[in-house]
């Protein structure tokens, strides 16, 4: 097999940087959004995207800074190709760290969806945990070889990180989407919202794994060029990035609240009790249903069919006042 050529290899380090910066810009307007749309969301939702920015961007930086290195720094120098750089074996951990705290947030609205299935949570928990030991140990070695010849050793090892992930994305959508499907019933209206937050987990889920399914062919076709490591240099930001996508995602789906609210229907999810008493401007509801509280993962969090002098219909909760204002819907708020 013939050497790889500059193309192989720094040429596409060099437009791996460029999507990563692409995606690093979509992610900062996606936070800008977030803060404007969601000023009431927790704190721990607020320093969640926070710290998974700071992860990319501190990211970005050490890619910027290798590649830098390589093309500008070194140019004419080709002893200088033969060698990596610290930032760039320590590239991995800020991943793992990016796509381990979205995996964390994903995995937790799958809990609460499961009856907070402890043995199916934890098994999924195993999996994501164990990329992150994956990529740890990739790192260890690197820094302890700083010959880039060393990015093909233990291709077993390499291999299981990328297929673990993959695994562990679609088992954290399959379960989103199975549970949220047993929500659908005979109502148009409910069916709808419900299909679009399907559509949105989909979606996200789907592009994480199609981003790491495709590192994995490039690694078994090309292990000895770094076309492998550009694409996956862009993986952590389409964790952030779906994570942002889940969460602004909220805006549209109130939006589709406006229709239904008071539209007189609803339908049950299972698995969530209904606590009496806790509406106090309403009569007891005839039917309670829920989309699981989750701490801001979803737009809603109650629906209730219940009864007042005046109306009767499908009220989303957590908003306690005769006339109900969907725009006042915010996850994990009360107003009182």
């Amino acid at each position: 097999m013939s050497a790889p050529t500059f193309p192989e290899t720094y040429g596409a380090m060099f437009i791996g940087l460029l999507f990563a910066t692409f995606l690093q810009g979509v992610l900062t307007v996606q936070l800008y959004h977030y803060f404007c749309n969601f000023p009431r969301d927790n704190v721990w939702t607020k320093l969640l995207v926070s710290v998974v920015w700071c992860l990319d961007l501190t990211h970005l930086i050490f890619i910027a800074y290798t590649t830098y290195h390589y093309l500008v720094t070194n140019w004419g120098n080709p002893a200088a190709l033969a060698w990596s750089t610290i930032p760039l074996n320590l590239h991995l951990i800020f991943i793992s760290l990016s796509s381990l705290f979205c995996q964390v947030y994903f995995l937790h609205r799958a809990w609460l969806l499961t009856a907070r299935n402890i043995p199916l949570t934890a098994f999924i928990a195993t999996i994501c945990l164990s990329v992150l030991a994956v990529n740890v140990r990739i790192t260890k070695r690197l820094l302890g070889n700083l010959s880039v010849a060393a990015f093909s050793d233990e291709p077993g090892v390499t291999l299981a990180g990328f297929v673990l992930g993959a695994i562990s994305d679609v088992a954290i959508a399959s379960v989103l989407c199975l549970h949220l499907g047993k929500g659908k019933g005979q109502f148009k209206k409910t069916n709808n919202i419900i299909s679009k937050l399907i559509s949105t987990t989909v979606a996200t889920g789907a592009a994480t794994s199609v981003l790491g399914v495709a590192c994995t062919i490039a690694y078994l076709i090309a292990p000895h060029t770094l076309v492998f490591i550009a694409m996956h240099f862009s993986l952590g930001r389409m964790y952030t990035n779906a994570l942002l996508v889940t969460l602004n995602a909220r805006k549209t789906l109130r939006a589709t609240v406006d229709g239904f609210v008071l539209s007189g229907e609803t339908s049950r999810i299972p698995h969530t009790p209904y606590t009496p008493g806790a509406y106090s401007n309403f009569a007891e509801p005839q039917m309670y249903t829920s989309m699981v509280k989750n701490d801001g993962s979803l737009v809603l969090d109650e629906v209730q069919l219940a009864t007042s002098p005046h109306k009767t219909g499908v009220l989303v909760t957590k908003v306690q006042a005769t006339h109900t204002d969907p725009h006042d819907i915010e996850d994990g708020d009360r107003k009182h």
